[in-house]
């Protein structure tokens, strides 16, 4: 899976929009993506949330795992304690 950011070189259209969404971060993994959000989401008590949305999948079980893995890099990578999407 590869992540890129608003300051990544290798963004199209479709990652501008998800940018102006205020997406932190999109996961990318062949033609798979989803957009992330960490930063500007609201907390749950004192817990971080993470949000996975705008997600270009399709039904099978390579976009499941992609899914999953979405959520795994919001947990630990960003110390999300619950995901969202």
């Amino acid at each position: 899976m590869k992540i890129i950011t608003p300051t990544s070189t290798t963004q199209n259209s479709h990652h501008d929009s998800i940018f102006a969404q205020g997406a932190d971060c999109i996961a990318i993994h062949g033609k798979l993506s989803a957009g992330l959000w960490f930063t500007e989401t609201p907390s749950l008590q004192t817990q971080r949330i993470g949000t996975i949305g705008e997600c270009l999948i399709n039904d099978t079980a390579q976009s499941v795992q992609f899914l999953t893995d979405c959520a795994d890099y919001l947990h630990n990578e960003q110390e999300c304690q619950t995901v969202v999407g």
